[in-house]
């Protein structure tokens, strides 16, 4: 078969490689930000030539199908979770948010404990030092990916008899909230930085150590612009943008 024609069926040889690409990034082993082989690597695999195969790949690439990281190789584009930071940036639980980026929420709890406010924390939420207050990790992720470490001070008589096990079912803290409590969140007062991550933490966001990382820490506040919530929160990098107005 000529490499510049059809297969005999209709179908271009480059229409052919884009068209195997698809299949295999479509597959249940690929996922958004995973790096697709080299173009050896799919020549060899679909007996189409190097050059054909290349020609394939940067359409994708034209297309917003695929990306190319310098030297790195060629990946699925990763999932960009875009977090306001404007008037009711506290409307939406990060699950809804996440929902209306076009992805599949989901969460691990990573610590849930109660102990005393010191005097930093009192102020951030309106309460007297050495009031109970509960705190909450979690690692946050979009279509299976981490994205995210989240870490919720709120004072304890805000959620009574709130346990992990709340955590874990169906619920999102924000409907838990507004169902059980009967709080509904808006708006609130955010400061963006950037951090380098701890061992930990990049090794939970599945990233190089010491890599720069969005730091996000917020007072959140209800509808009668109470402080509800002191918010310390890790940010992937290439996953998450922040957007004003």
């Amino acid at each position: 078969m000529d490499e510049s024609g059809s297969n005999g069926g209709g179908q271009m040889v480059h229409e052919r490689a884009g068209q195997f690409i698809l299949d295999l990034i479509k597959g249940p082993g690929y996922r958004a930000g995973d790096r697709i082989p080299s173009e050896r690597d799919l020549s060899e695999q679909s007996g189409i030539s190097r050059m054909t195969m290349r020609k394939a790949i940067s359409h994708l690439v034209d297309l917003g199908v695929l990306e190319r990281r310098g030297t790195a190789g060629t990946f699925l584009p990763t999932a960009v979770i875009r977090r306001p930071m404007s008037d009711g940036m506290f409307a939406h639980g990060i699950s809804e948010i996440v929902r209306q980026c076009g992805g599949v929420p989901g969460s691990k709890l990573l610590v849930f404990e109660r102990h005393a406010a010191d005097l930093r924390l009192a102020e951030r939420l309106g309460i007297r030092q050495s009031d109970p207050v509960v705190v909450m990790r979690r690692l946050r992720t979009v279509n299976g990916q981490p994205f995210c470490i989240e870490t919720t001070h709120m004072a304890d008589a805000r959620v009574p008899g709130l346990v992990a096990d709340d955590l874990l079912g169906k619920m999102s803290f924000y409907e838990i909230l507004r169902e059980r409590y009967g709080i509904r969140m808006y708006g609130g007062e955010g400061l963006i930085s950037m951090t380098s991550a701890s061992p930990r933490e990049a090794s939970l966001l599945e990233l190089g150590r010491e890599t720069s990382c969005l730091l996000l820490q917020a007072v959140s506040l209800d509808v009668d612009d109470r402080p509800m919530e002191f918010l310390h929160s890790i940010n992937h990098p290439r996953m998450v943008e922040f957007r004003g107005k």
